[in-house]
């Protein structure tokens, strides 16, 4: 009975050593995150890992490029988590559903979308607000 329970303790801590460790991200890109100043978020879209912090904060993309770049990220996806990622990026929703605000933006998003996927995100310009 003691072995058994040895057994499944010894078992029980293998598993859980091993499944832990598939939810890290690779050292190896951690360190060049940390390096480059990038984020897992715009690792490749609007920052590049292979460049230092320095290097990227000389090349900081204009707001149309990052407008862009966050319509990329979220034109096909399910609306919920398209919404989440415009929250998160402190866009707004207005009073009008389809119409996302970000205070200090130039544009607002407007969003186009079927049953429960964005299918299109179009910049719309402020008008002087």
């Amino acid at each position: 009975m003691k072995t058994k329970i040895i057994s499944a303790f010894t078992l029980l801590l293998v598993a859980s050593a091993t499944s832990n460790s598939a939810w890290a991200i690779n050292h190896k890109y951690r360190a060049q995150l940390e390096r480059s100043g990038c984020t897992e978020l715009n690792a490749g879209v609007t920052c590049d890992i292979h460049k230092t912090r320095a290097q990227n904060a000389a090349h900081k993309p204009t707001e149309q490029q990052q407008l862009q770049a966050l319509i990329n990220r979220v034109e096909g996806m399910p609306l919920d988590i398209a919404y989440s990622r415009l929250l998160a990026d402190g866009w707004k929703q207005s009073e009008d559903p389809s119409l996302f605000i970000k205070p200090g933006a130039s544009a607002s998003l407007r969003v186009t979308r079927e049953e429960n996927i964005i299918t299109k995100v179009a910049i719309q310009p402020n008008d002087g607000e």
